[in-house]
């Protein structure tokens, strides 16, 4: 999209949209452990040192590589994806017209499932630990949390996509 449709984006939107399709990376990368997990190669031993789970990603060696960048998706989750949307969809005023900034910028109501599911998680996680219900931990897993981000992420950038290609000339 960026490359096809780049002379009709404002500079703000391609910084904003290659931002993120950078973050799209860098999580699949982390997630994949950089290929390790399909070409099952060893995890250098300088890297083992400092990585908690002898893998070749960066996310298991710091909190700031992990947890957060991870809260800061999170939190624009469901302030974007969530609670903005239904707070247009109860006064019926979604960002209008596609001159807008905020027509590009913000994320549409396609996203809310995604991010509700990922509360929902959230919460039967939280309420699962606080109980010691083994049984329900799989429910609550930061692996499905994760999942409903990274489908969070893939909705808004295809939602973005979907309004260029209906404002094509």
């Amino acid at each position: 999209m960026l490359l096809r449709q780049r002379a009709r984006l404002p500079w703000w939107l391609i910084v904003w949209l290659l931002g993120w399709t950078l973050a799209c990376v860098y999580f699949a990368g982390e997630e994949a452990s950089w290929g390790q997990h399909y070409f099952r190669w060893g995890t250098p031993e300088t890297l083992t040192a400092l990585n908690d789970q002898s893998e070749t990603n960066l996310h298991n060696i710091s909190h700031w590589l992990d947890q957060k960048p991870r809260t800061l998706v999170e939190i624009w989750a469901v302030l974007a994806g969530l609670l903005l949307p239904a707070w247009w969809q109860l006064r019926r005023k979604p960002p209008s017209g596609a001159a807008a900034w905020r027509h590009w910028f913000w994320p549409t109501h396609v996203v809310m499932p995604a991010v509700a599911i990922f509360l929902a998680t959230d919460i039967v996680g939280m309420v699962s630990k606080a109980n010691d219900w083994p049984a329900w931990y799989t429910l609550g897993s930061n692996e499905l949390r994760e999942f409903y981000i990274a489908f969070f992420l893939s909705t808004y950038l295809l939602s973005l996509w979907q309004r260029l290609r209906q404002e094509a000339p």
